[in-house]
């Protein structure tokens, strides 16, 4: 069963406690199944200006398709609250410096089966320094939540696959379908016990506006 923690509730963060203490927080979606208008004629230069939307052309049968792109970023702290390192889908950040907390790459489609991206923290062997981590969620391709599909948030446990917490971003009647951006949950540690915990964060936002989310995140700690 899901762990039912609402906006700004914290609860003990439940893995498999052998091995690598492995979990993951992952994002899901889906792309609207809606076929765009077939151009009367395709030319080569038809993705310029076609769309306030990232888009691809399919070349086989001449027509535009808007992607559906969401990133799954973690933000890394220490105990002092300084941002120490991220993890995000680019390939310069697909893992953090102690290896510990890898990203499983980018999807720019959001038709895979269960997570779409998803990041895996080991916590067995996560340094000493890294004391807290946020993890956000930013669509890239221009959308608002409001237009993207099932967009869901979730913690689990690595082995098992077991959900910890899991809840949606984009709800109708959230207020927040207009929003590019959620901060969504923090896992952090207890620095008295070690004990690890995850917070629902659940705050939205416009990417544009956030001139520095490793100083914006901090609120979150």
């Amino acid at each position: 069963m899901d762990m039912i923690l609402q906006k700004g509730e914290a609860g003990p963060l439940l893995y498999t406690n052998q091995g690598r203490k492995r979990v993951t927080v992952g994002i899901s979606w889906d792309t609207p199944e809606v076929m765009p208008k077939r151009p009367e004629s395709f030319t080569s230069d038809m993705d310029e200006g076609t769309s306030d939307y990232d888009v691809e052309v399919d070349i086989t049968v001449g027509f535009i398709k808007e992607t559906y792109d969401l990133d799954l970023v973690c933000l890394i702290y220490d105990d002092m609250n300084e941002l120490i390192d991220a993890v995000s889908p680019s390939p310069q950040e697909n893992v953090d410096l102690s290896g510990a907390i890898y990203h499983s790459g980018d999807d720019t489609a959001g038709v895979s089966a269960g997570d779409d991206e998803q990041i895996s923290i080991e916590i067995e062997h996560l340094p000493d320094n890294i004391n807290h981590m946020v993890f956000l969620a930013i669509i890239q391709s221009g959308h608002t939540f409001g237009q993207v599909l099932n967009a869901e948030c979730r913690v689990a446990d690595g082995k098992t696959d077991k959900n910890l917490l899991k809840f949606g971003l984009a709800q109708d009647d959230s207020g927040n379908a207009d929003k590019t951006a959620c901060a969504m949950v923090s896992i952090y540690k207890n620095p008295e016990s070690n004990e690890w915990f995850v917070k629902n964060i659940s705050e939205f936002y416009m990417d544009a506006d956030v001139d520095d989310w490793g100083e914006e995140a901090v609120k979150f700690l």
